[in-house]
């Protein structure tokens, strides 16, 4: 079975904000894009007809590639510049941004019902407020999808004294945090590979496709 997305088209403003190396813009392509788009691909199954927040949304595009199924989308970001990109780029009925912080999220209680959070929660130094947080505007039946990069992973010396980031968790450690927090969680592994894969079936695996410069897809 293939789940796509219709398009996906790179803004034409990513020009205003500043490629660091850290915030994803979506021109930038390679393994990282794979990674990022894939992530926001793998989300999309779970928040059809859904009220969303996309915390710490950056450029916005992940937000505006949700809201192909999700009923409506906010973003929030900490960086002004980078909202009022975002908001010009994408914003609409739909698509909503604002400033924020993941420790201090301004949305009111129980008003989502999916939290996207993607390689963030290592940019901060309170974790636990952080995800105590993202609970508080989560309704009781919704749910989060939450990416960090893996302490001890193979690829370490990738993100070795990244400026950027202030604690990074362990796989061992992020099980921990979030089975302390939610009822119910599932972890998983991802890396970009390049390729043949040969895989009995069925099978579980997450496989990203790029269509073309422009559209892609997921599958599984």
């Amino acid at each position: 079975m293939a789940t796509g997305i219709r398009s996906f088209t790179v803004s034409q403003g990513a020009d205003d904000l500043e490629w660091t190396g850290e915030r994803y813009l979506p021109e930038v392509g390679g393994d990282i894009r794979a990674e990022h788009l894939h992530r926001y691909l793998f989300a999309l199954q779970y928040c059809a007809d859904k009220a969303v927040l996309d915390i710490a949304c950056g450029e916005g595009y992940g937000s505006a590639l949700l809201a192909q199924t999700a009923r409506t989308v906010v973003g929030v970001d900490i960086a002004e510049d980078v909202v009022k990109h975002a908001s010009s780029c994408y914003g609409d009925a739909q698509i909503s941004f604002a400033v924020g912080d993941c420790q201090n999220i301004p949305l009111p209680d129980h008003s989502v019902d999916v939290v996207v959070c993607f390689e963030t929660i290592e940019h901060v130094a309170d974790q636990s407020r952080a995800i105590a947080e993202m609970k508080r505007v989560l309704r009781p039946d919704g749910a989060i999808i939450l990416s960090t990069p893996d302490a001890n992973s193979d690829d370490g010396a990738w993100h070795e004294g990244n400026p950027y980031h202030v604690h990074e968790m362990s796989n061992q450690e992020f099980a921990e945090t979030l089975r302390a927090n939610f009822r119910h969680a599932w972890i998983a592994g991802q890396s970009a590979v390049h390729g043949s894969v040969i895989l009995e079936r069925p099978s579980s695996a997450e496989i990203f496709t790029a269509q073309d410069e422009h559209a892609f897809a997921r599958r599984e």
